[in-house]
């Protein structure tokens, strides 16, 4: 059996928020793609982008930290960040949202099923998938 595939995960954690503008993070996504990012993931005060190895995820920790220096002093601001990288279980996406899914009593006799899923009908209780 092949074991989990193991991906890093590196968060840039903007701490000056305000100066997180939509032309600023689109240059730092291109840049991470650019440094060998999978793919990239935004949140109010972080960025954050998945790699195949811890070493190319250090790698762009470090090339970002040295870009952003590059960035403030071109435009004369104060941008910081903070970096961490931890690693995940890949999963299959495909059926792992699965699991977020129960089945839902729409009245005492009527219940909506995943298709997917495994319910015993009670009584005289009707089931729609």
């Amino acid at each position: 059996m092949l074991s989990p595939k193991i991906w890093y995960r590196l968060t840039i954690n903007i701490l000056d928020s305000q100066n997180l503008q939509e032309y600023f993070q689109s240059i730092l996504t291109s840049f991470l793609v650019e440094k060998g990012s999978a793919g990239s993931e935004l949140t109010d005060t972080s960025l954050i982008s998945y790699f195949r190895t811890r070493s190319e995820a250090e790698a762009a920790a470090l090339d970002m930290r040295k870009f952003c220096r590059v960035f403030t002093e071109m435009i004369s601001g104060n941008i910081r960040i903070r970096t961490s990288i931890s690693s995940i279980n890949e999963e299959k996406w495909g059926t792992a949202w699965y699991s977020h899914f129960s089945p839902i009593k729409v009245s005492r006799r009527l219940t909506i099923i995943q298709p997917w899923g495994r319910h015993t009908c009670k009584g005289n209780e009707i089931t729609i998938t």
